[in-house]
């Protein structure tokens, strides 16, 4: 396996902790198989990345949905997560990947999605169900008119004036 630990650069907000993982990529056995990709990647090469993968590691402390799990999903990547709220809810709602509570279930939902094909195609299927029948820009239109259509402004029918 090869680990990409792809990222938009952080610059100088955050260097200490660019600089830890720097040193654990170093140290680890393991590094001749990391590749680290960071910078803001125009919109064609982030779907070369996430297309490439075989699942989505999201290890997050902090926030709310993520954008870069909505975009696994749209390529039918099955997610690795940690235990925050909006990712565990997608995640139950879709059937699409696992949650972890803990560095250890990351590193075994990790190698269990990555040796496991069978499972691993049925949560990508999951996922595509799930965008198709839940959140797919059909859906989301329907929505945005219904919506719409209760806060517009409609003169009453004309028979009514004239009727």
């Amino acid at each position: 396996a090869v680990l990409v630990l792809a990222s938009k650069s952080r610059g100088i907000n955050h260097p200490e902790f660019q600089n830890e993982i720097y040193k654990m990529i170093e140290e680890s056995p393991a590094r001749d198989r990391i590749i680290t990709l960071y910078g803001q990647f125009p919109a064609r090469a982030f779907d070369t990345i996430i297309s490439s993968s075989d699942i989505v590691i999201l290890t997050y402390e902090l926030g709310g949905q993520s954008g870069i799990m909505a975009h696994a999903f749209a390529f039918g990547k099955p997610v690795v997560s940690s235990d925050l709220r909006a990712f565990r809810e997608w995640i139950e709602e879709s059937q699409g990947g696992l949650v972890a509570t803990s560095d250890e279930e990351l590193a075994s939902h990790s190698i269990k999605l990555l040796s496991d094909d069978k499972y691993r195609e049925s949560l990508s299927s999951n996922i595509v169900k799930f965008i198709k029948n839940k959140t797919s820009w059909k859906i989301v239109a329907k929505q945005h008119i219904k919506v719409y259509e209760k806060c517009a402004w409609r003169p009453a029918p004309f028979a009514r004036y004239f009727g």
